[in-house]
């Protein structure tokens, strides 16, 4: 259940909230590109027929317990306006994941994409870390193909972009890309600014890897810190994101 529980919050949370937020930019006619990735794992059980039953179970019993607060915290003014934007978020979550999407939000994901509004890229099977798994070139090989044809099942297309879990890079990562059609991928700020030779713009423009016709995208270190800092982050959870154990690039 602690695992359910993560993806209904993450549903109630970051999904629902990111899809309305890009409702309101196509229905205000707002010209705008995202890219983003979701992984086979998480495409799998959004669209779990179970998991979207437990939800709509979920969604109900946290607008009761909304209401019961905004009954509770009647006479305390300050509460009860918490409380009633709780029952507000769970009603709007509820609208958009049952009455518009019939409890299939990977659909309406798709439909943005179809829309030229976003770019979803595609991610390993299991998340597995390829800098440790490369001792067995044919697994990382099976993650990334099982990621991509993951990715053809849920969206009807051949993925451009392919995230590495955790950023981790090793040499020869691209060749396996490549070799699944996919064009660019994203990594570790350091897997650029350490490369050799080393790339001119920094993090700042994608290069081409020298062992593929595959570009690699960095992401930056206070987009990072912003995140995943326990100093300087948010929400300051109690790791710093500097992933240890990928590879620098060698570049053309």
């Amino acid at each position: 259940m602690l695992e359910e529980n993560w993806l209904f919050e993450a549903i109630t949370e970051t999904y629902i909230p990111l899809l309305l937020v890009f409702d309101n930019l196509v229905n205000d006619r707002i010209p705008f590109r995202i890219t983003m990735s979701l992984s086979p794992t998480l495409c799998s059980m959004l669209v779990d027929p179970l998991l979207q039953e437990r939800y709509v179970k979920y969604i109900d019993r946290s607008i009761e317990c909304a209401e019961k607060e905004c009954e509770r915290t009647k006479n305390q003014p300050d509460f009860r306006a918490s409380a009633r934007m709780y029952v507000d978020k769970f009603r709007s979550a509820k609208e958009l994941y049952v009455d518009a999407d019939g409890c299939d939000i990977l659909r309406h994901f798709r439909l943005l994409q179809e829309k030229g509004a976003l770019e979803i890229i595609a991610s390993a099977a299991t998340h597995g870390f390829f800098p440790v798994m490369q001792v067995a070139p044919h697994a990382v090989r099976a993650q990334v193909r099982i990621g991509v044809e993951s990715y053809f099942r849920h969206f009807n297309r051949s993925p451009k972009g392919f995230w590495l879990p955790e950023c981790g890079y090793y040499p020869g990562v691209e060749k396996i890309l490549d070799s699944a059609g996919v064009a660019y991928f994203f990594t570790d700020a350091h897997g650029l600014l350490f490369a050799e030779p080393r790339p001119q713009y920094g993090v700042f423009a994608p290069v081409l890897c020298d062992g593929a016709p595959v570009a690699a995208f960095a992401r930056g270190h206070r987009v990072v810190e912003a995140v995943w800092s326990s100093r300087e982050g948010y929400p300051g959870i109690s790791r710093t994101g500097n992933f240890t154990g990928t590879s620098v690039l060698t570049l053309t």
